[in-house]
């Protein structure tokens, strides 16, 4: 009396050897081994993100297995063209740059069918999309109104990186001028209303990714300095090479006028005055008068002034 084995649907874990075992009345026994292949087309069982971000001159390696049986034959290409930096199943990219940004297609293929996964590689470089102009001089705005883009980004086709910003007044003993409102929007951009010789300072906008920070500055001219002759508005004093004098865009001195300090310096006082030029001159009754700043402790060691003639 004969029997069968049914399996329904079938799985590759039905793989295996099977035993047909028979006895008879008389005590007899008869026992066969069948084997049993079950074949599939072929199947990645490999599972990685659809993106993968990468900094440039950054290491990539992707690791694409696939199931049969028959085994597949596992390769890549990126678009339609084989990729020569791959070993069969794994994917490597060494000092990746931009042009290895793109679609990845892992291919498996056997006799009875194929299978294909993609993933989008992107190589990041932070870097400024739009930079804010080295210097806004105040004495050429027309209004008081002060826009100052910054925007940053990794990669094509990756949102924008945010960026922030941070203020270095000009000196921080000076007295702020509260006659402006500084506010920063979302997109990166720094808006002063009713700019002033109060908000002469360096604005520095920076953005962070991937632990890497990018920053760049630009700095408010106060709109006493003439800063429009051939020396820029400086002059170095013949007497001490580290000392030099701002020219103002007034040839009087106004007493009511508030005079902010340039970028990384403050005023010096009489006695500081003194000791520069190693005098003990009565300044009160000269007739040239000079008021000097000196450049802040994390600054170079040197010498600004303003001078103007006062009777």
């Amino acid at each position: 009396r004969g029997c069968r084995l049914i399996i329904r649907n079938v799985t590759l874990t039905d793989t295996g050897n099977y035993t047909c075992l028979a006895r008879s009345q008389l005590g007899g026994s008869f026992r066969e081994n069948v084997p049993l292949t079950v074949i599939a087309p072929a199947r990645i069982t490999s599972s990685f993100s659809e993106v993968v971000t990468v900094r440039s001159g950054g290491r990539v390696q992707l690791q694409c297995d696939a199931a049969g049986p028959p085994k597949p034959d596992v390769y890549w290409t990126k678009g339609s063209t084989p990729c020569s930096n791959s070993t069969a199943a794994i994917l490597k990219i060494a000092n990746a740059s931009q042009q290895d940004s793109g679609i990845y297609h892992c291919h498996a293929v056997n006799q009875l069918g194929s299978d294909e996964k993609k993933v989008r590689i992107v190589t990041t470089q932070l870097k400024f999309v739009e930079l804010p102009p080295p210097t806004i001089d105040l004495n050429k705005q027309a209004t008081r109104y002060i826009a100052i883009n910054c925007t940053a980004s990794v990669a094509v086709g990756l949102p924008m990186t945010r960026t922030q910003w941070s203020i270095a007044r000009r000196n921080q003993n000076c007295p702020t001028v509260a006659d402006s409102t500084v506010s920063f929007l979302s997109n990166g951009t720094l808006v002063i209303r009713g700019a002033g010789d109060g908000d002469a300072a360096v604005y520095t906008c920076s953005a962070e990714f991937d632990g890497e920070t990018i920053t760049a500055s630009t700095e408010i001219v106060p709109s006493w300095m003439l800063t429009t002759d051939r020396c820029g508005g400086f002059r170095q004093s013949t007497y001490n090479s580290s000392v030099y004098y701002a020219v103002s865009a007034y040839h009087l001195w106004d007493k009511s006028r508030y005079y902010h300090c340039p970028s990384g310096y403050h005023w010096a006082c009489t006695e500081e005055g003194k000791m520069i030029f190693k005098t003990n001159k009565n300044w009160s009754k000269t007739y040239v008068y000079y008021s000097f700043v000196i450049r802040q402790p994390q600054m170079p060691s040197s010498m600004l002034g303003i001078e103007t003639s006062i009777k």
